[in-house]
Formats: C-alpha cells, structure tokens, sequence
C-alpha cells in the first residue's frame, strides 16, 4: 500500500536516487548516456535539500510516496506556475513526478498525482500544466490517461548538447 506525505530535509537522498534512476531509464533514448552517466546523487540530493521541508510546503510543496517498508518509492514537486505567456492567476504547475523505475505501474504516480490535486483543490487554482519532452512516449501516455492534453506550447532546453523537444500539457483540476 502507497502512502503520501509531505518530503522532509532527511528525503533528499531518496528522492536525488529516485530522480536520477528515472531519467537514466526513461530518458536513454532522448538523453546523452554521458550526461546521464554524470548525474551527481550528493549534488542532486544538496539541490532538494533547499525544496524541501516546511518552508517550502506552503506554495511549492513535495510529496513522497513510501511503500509497506516506510521506502521512499517515489516523488512529486508542484508549485507555482513559471511561464511567461499564462496568467498565474488560477493555474499551477507540476515540476516534476518521478517513481523509482523498479517499483513503475504499481499505481504510485497515479497516487502522487492525486496528492497534488488534492493540495491545489482548496485553493483558486483551477488549471494545472507540465513539460514532458515530446519523445517520452510512457510520460506522455500517463499524462493523458489522466486527463492532460497537450496545449501547443513547446520548448527547447540544453541536456548535455542535447536539446530535446518539451511539450507542455494541461489539466483542469479535477472535483472529488
């Protein structure tokens, strides 16, 4: 049974483990192996140590998803929206929601998604987006079999001299 919580400081190696583990198996094909091979745990792990914990709960909370051991098994990171061509006014923003590849379709993305649905739902945020890259073809289908479409927007990023295609989805936030 998955169970959601908040993310706390003493997470960060979890979820740098989770994070890096899934882009190396979700991104091989899109990503340059060097630059996935040089994924730094200790310097991913420093970076969600400033994201996370009680400070940052309050606009731009991280969920952990641990399984029946009390192992982190998964992450989720939503906050505030950060493009420059939508109104912030009524929308959020999923950075990232990743699931540590060997516990995939045991329905902790699914849970994770919930939670940020459920952290939005009080508030006068009614629309949701995200950035996939466009050959995630597992990514995208998840999305959209919750309800994410694509909106037209794309975007280019540098990974290692690679520049792979965002696509950004959105979602109007569902009611229970």
């Amino acid at each position: 049974m998955t169970r959601i919580r908040l993310a706390q400081a003493d997470d960060a190696e979890a979820i740098a483990r989770i994070q890096i583990a899934a882009w190396r198996q979700a991104y091989a094909h899109i990503l340059p192996a060097d630059f996935l091979g040089g994924l730094d745990a200790a310097a991913r792990a420093a970076q969600w140590r400033t994201r996370i914990g009680p400070a940052a709960h309050a606009d731009a909370p991280t969920f952990v998803a641990q399984d029946e051991t009390d192992a982190v098994r998964g992450f989720a990171h939503t906050g505030p929206v950060r493009d420059d061509d939508l109104s912030p006014e009524g929308r959020a923003e999923v950075y990232t929601v990743y699931v540590d590849p060997a516990a995939w379709r045991q329905g902790i993305g699914f849970a994770l998604m919930a939670a940020v649905d459920d952290f939005w739902r009080p508030t006068n945020v009614r629309e949701l987006l995200l950035w996939v890259f466009e050959r995630n073809a597992d990514g995208r289908a998840f999305y959209e079999r919750l309800g994410w479409r694509p909106d037209g927007a794309s975007q280019v990023d540098d990974f290692g001299g690679a520049q792979p295609v965002e696509v950004r989805y959105r979602r109007t936030l569902p009611t229970p």
